[in-house]
Parts: structure tokens; sequence; C-alpha cells
């Protein structure tokens, strides 16, 4: 994986908070990077036995068939295909591995999956949460709208009994849509590698897709707490779908708008040096504050709301969700 500085980037980084971003390599997959990083994990967290995996869950967007053999699958065939590689290839039974394409929704998805298995879950088993994406691959780097958005990476993400962060609530729906964020063939896409070729890209109405998704992730974040029956007041900290910075404004703006009586909370979106990793965002993201010690300041909940393209990037709807975590003290 290597760093490319975006270009026109003063601009860029104004408008979304980008400065550059993380771009895989040419023979690097969504399966080798996310396969490389659970055996990291397993390497750094010597508490964590990959015997007591009882799920690998697998969230990315969209995976290339040519490097899954299977060329011409459904795409749901084609994201549990890498999932069970994954766990293949990292010495988990494929029969723990679930594939999930919830797009940008994809954490609050496989959250909410977890949860709802937590219960026959033993003591010392965990669940991965492997975010990882490709989507230099999709990317037509000459469109004005979708071009220097995304970056590739993954992170993992892990949920047992004991967790110091507890989850209090997690859920994932989607909404009609009508092309706000699809899958389209571009004739002449300039890929990362500089040639132009035919190419099924990301395609999005950018200023559309920005205000559907500020209140999507409100409504989530709203129903979280009502469903919780924790008060706004609790909130201490909004860790956001990692996608571009002017959210930060956007959801402070309709918070108060909510809750005018409530001071809004932190709200914090990453982005200057990785780009937006799709569904790999916000375990990166989470990780990082886990390593600077930011995480470890927050005294009250976590409310993390998510908003994206459907499921399997479906043109006909849009994703959204919320978790919420407990860092009361």
């Amino acid at each position: 994986m290597r760093d490319e500085k975006i270009g026109s980037s003063e601009e860029i980084e104004t408008r979304t908070g980008i400065l550059s971003r993380r771009i895989a390599g040419c023979t690097e997959s969504v399966v080798s990077m996310a396969s490389a990083s659970v055996r990291e994990f397993y390497a750094k967290n010597r508490d964590y036995v990959r015997e007591n995996c009882a799920q690998l869950l697998l969230l990315t967007t969209a995976v290339d068939d040519r490097v899954l053999g299977v060329h011409g699958s459904k795409k749901s065939t084609l994201v549990q295909s890498a999932a069970e590689r994954v766990a293949h290839a990292v010495g988990v039974s494929g029969n723990m591995a679930l594939g999930i394409c919830f797009a940008c929704s994809s954490a609050a998805r496989g959250t909410e999956i977890a949860m709802s298995n937590a219960d026959d879950m033993k003591d010392d088993e965990h669940v991965l949460l492997v975010g990882a994406e490709k989507l230099s691959a999709m990317t037509d780097l000459s469109s004005p709208v979708t071009g220097f958005l995304f970056g590739d990476g993954v992170s993992v993400g892990v949920m047992r009994h004991n967790s110091r962060l507890p989850v209090l609530h997690a859920f994932s729906a989607e909404e009609q849509s009508n092309n706000l964020i699809s899958m389209r063939r571009i004739d002449d896409a300039l890929m990362i590698t500089g040639e132009l070729r035919q190419q099924q890209c990301i395609q999005m109405n950018g200023r559309e897709v920005f205000k559907k998704g500020t209140e999507l992730m409100m409504r989530a974040l709203g129903k979280s707490l009502y469903e919780s029956n924790i008060s706004p007041r609790e909130v201490a900290s909004i860790i956001p779908h990692q996608a571009n910075h002017r959210f930060v404004e956007q959801i402070r703006r309709e918070w108060l708008q909510r809750y005018p009586h409530v001071e809004a909370p932190e709200i914090d979106i990453s982005i200057l040096h990785s780009g937006n990793n799709g569904a790999g965002s916000w375990f990166r993201r989470m990780a990082e504050k886990q390593a600077d010690g930011s995480l470890d300041q927050i005294d009250g909940v976590i409310a993390a709301p998510f908003a994206g393209g459907g499921e399997y990037m479906s043109d006909k709807k849009l994703s959204y969700g919320n978790i919420l975590l407990d860092a009361r003290s």
C-alpha cells in the first residue's frame, strides 16, 4: 500500500478534509489485505486466540471477481466467497465466516449481527469485524465528484462479552433511493494506474448524497437513543462514518435543531491522510483513537451514525444505521 497526495490538494482539503490517501498495490486485494490484518491482530493481541473466534465478518463494498476466480458470480456469492477465503487464510473455520456488503453502513450491520449472536457466545469467544476496501479499483479519477474521495484500507474490530466499550445498541436499515449512489459502467474511466479503460465505478449525486446522508445519520442516531432510553445529554462524542469533514458542521447543526437545549457533543471525523475507506473507515478511526489515547478520554455514550449506498451497491436503496458504545465511567 502506498500514499498518494491528491491533486489540487488545497482546494480538495478545504472541501472534504482529505489531503492524501492510501492506495493498494496491483497485486493486493480485499482478501489479501484482510488476511494480513487479521494475522497482525492475533500476533499483537495474545489474549485473543483464533480457535476462539466465534465468527469472522468481512465488511466490504465490492470484491473483484477476477481475484476470486469465480467470474460472473452474483455479488452476494463473491462477498461470501471472499469472507471464507479470509477465514481459511488465517486459520478460522470457513463455517464461521460471513461476508457483508452494506456499503458505508457495513460497520453498523456487522455490529448488529454480532450482537444478535452474543447470547450464544462463550466468555472466551470473540467476533472479528474486518473492514477491507480496495475502492481505488472502482474509482474514476476523472470524476469531479468521486475521483478524490476514496482510499484503500483495512481495519479490524473485535467484540466479546467483556469488551472495554460495551455495545448498547446497533441497527442497520435501508431506504428507497433513485440512483443517488450507484455502480455504473464508465467506458473511459481513468484508473489509478493511469490507464483509460471500461470499468464499473462508483457514481453519486454529491450534493444530494451529502444532504440525505446527514438526514439519515441523525435519524439513525435518534432511533438508537430512543430505543435504548438514553438521553441526548449522555452522548459525549459522535464518531460517524468517516466520509467527508463537512459532515462535522452539518451534524452539529442538525443536532442543535433536534435538541436545542443540549450542547452538541464532540464530532470526530479524521480523513486527512486516508480518504473515505468505505466499510473500513470507522474501525480505522476507532483504532487511531485507541492508539493515541483519546478514546480513553471520552466519558459518556459514543454514537456512531452511518449512511451510504445500498446493500451490494444497489442503486435503488441507501443504507443507514447507528452504533451506541458505553464509555461512561
